[in-house]
């Protein structure tokens, strides 16, 4: 069984697999080493974040319970 946590992402709370939140704590860490000191970073940081929210809140895995790591590739493929 595959441990789980509980996330925050734009004031919305997600269940993830652990390895599904590396990975996605690995790529949000990567756009804010890109963005934090642009002109404008902080606010594009949180358009993405909620950009992000609103995939997994449309995803299948979000309604059932716990996001996997596919469901982590996938919104990281269709943002960039």
């Amino acid at each position: 069984m595959e441990k789980t946590l509980k996330i925050n992402i734009a004031g919305a709370i997600f269940q993830i697999e652990e390895e599904a939140f590396e990975l996605l704590r690995d790529y949000l860490n990567e756009i804010n080493k890109h963005l934090r000191n642009a002109a404008g970073g902080n606010e594009m940081i949180e358009d993405i974040e909620a950009r992000i929210a609103e995939l997994f809140q449309s995803s299948p895995s979000w309604k059932t319970g716990v996001l996997s790591k596919e469901d982590v590739e996938e919104v990281i493929s269709t943002m960039g």
